[in-house]
């Protein structure tokens, strides 16, 4: 590899990870703070998901252009962070890993 390869690997996920934790930030802002089961977090991440594969097509049929792809991309990733942010603020919580895939009171 070259030198300018190198440094593309050492430097890129430290921008995607800044992308990642931007838009975690912006969907906080929007939607304030989100606690849900396992089944309410994987339909929101298959959502985006879908909007990544409609991106996809999108691009390649050039009705929009391929940034779009990127955006949708980091739309994917901040849901999955957000879930594993939960995750994470349950083991802190003490509570019980299999937390996540109760469903809430009432339900």
């Amino acid at each position: 590899m070259s030198d300018k390869e190198d440094e593309a690997y050492l430097l890129a996920p430290i921008s995607a990870g800044n992308l990642i934790r931007e838009e975690r930030k912006r969907q906080d802002k929007k939607w304030g703070f989100q606690n849900h089961n396992l089944f309410e977090w994987l339909a929101i991440l298959m959502e985006e998901v879908g909007e990544l594969s409609q991106a996809g097509l999108e691009c390649r049929r050039t009705i929009k252009p391929a940034t779009f792809i990127e955006q949708e991309a980091v739309h994917v990733a901040a849901v999955a962070f957000a879930i594993l942010e939960q995750i994470e603020r349950n083991r802190l919580l003490e509570k019980p890993m299999e937390a996540i895939v109760k469903m809430p009171e009432g339900r």
